[in-house]
């Protein structure tokens, strides 16, 4: 696969900081990815990995330094463009998948003001390619952590975003199901996405582009 000369996901001395902490969770951190590249950030418990992709999401806002997206700055001390404006797909640690909603509905739940016809085209398209074509009517209970996983991924990918942001996407699987996830995040991103993975697990890095 061939990188864009240019970052897609560029984070520039990027400070994080919340009322009350005498310190920033993430403080003056840089770093970038292309589009078509998938990176994993290895690092302790409690170290800002989250509080740093919260940022890239728009879910925090810097308190210093840049983060910019196809060199547009969304995210400054003084410039903040909202999460739904991003094209940013998040997979969260915890799956956050809807208990009480099928493998179908938890995917298309983000696509609710697309016409019928489309939404399920993309639904299918997804769960194709995440491998869960056969479990669109099952419930998250009755999946292993691996297929769970992969429904978050699903879900993430629906709305066709162009940086996919994980954290922790492996830290409940076994080994088999860790590489299957990982490997198609890393298909992913070299179909042209970016993708950028927050860990403490450092197996993770054989995967990474950088």
């Amino acid at each position: 696969h061939i990188y864009n000369a240019l970052m897609f996901l560029d984070v520039d001395q990027l400070c994080v900081s919340y009322p009350k902490r005498a310190n920033p969770s993430v403080d003056r951190v840089t770093l970038g990815l292309h589009a078509g590249q998938m990176g994993v950030l290895i690092g302790s418990s409690g170290c800002g990995k989250t509080s740093l992709l919260r940022a890239v999401a728009g879910l925090e806002q810097a308190s210093a330094g840049e983060i910019r997206l196809a060199q547009s700055v969304v995210s400054s001390a003084n410039e903040h463009v909202a999460p739904e404006e991003r094209q940013i797909g998040m997979v969260f640690q915890d799956f956050a998948l809807f208990p009480h909603l099928t493998v179908h509905d938890n995917v298309s739940f983000g696509l609710n003001k697309q016409p019928p016809a489309q939404r399920e085209a993309r639904v299918r398209e997804v769960l194709a390619l995440v491998g869960l074509s056969t479990s669109s009517l099952r419930y998250p209970h009755e999946l292993s952590g691996g297929q769970q996983q992969r429904v978050a991924v699903a879900r993430a990918l629906v709305s066709e975003p162009k940086i996919i942001l994980c954290d922790e996407p492996t830290a409940s699987l076994d080994k088999d199901s860790l590489s299957v996830v990982m490997n198609e995040l890393r298909n992913l991103a070299h179909s042209g996405k970016c993708v950028a993975v927050v860990t403490h697990d450092p197996r993770l890095k054989k995967y990474a582009d950088r």
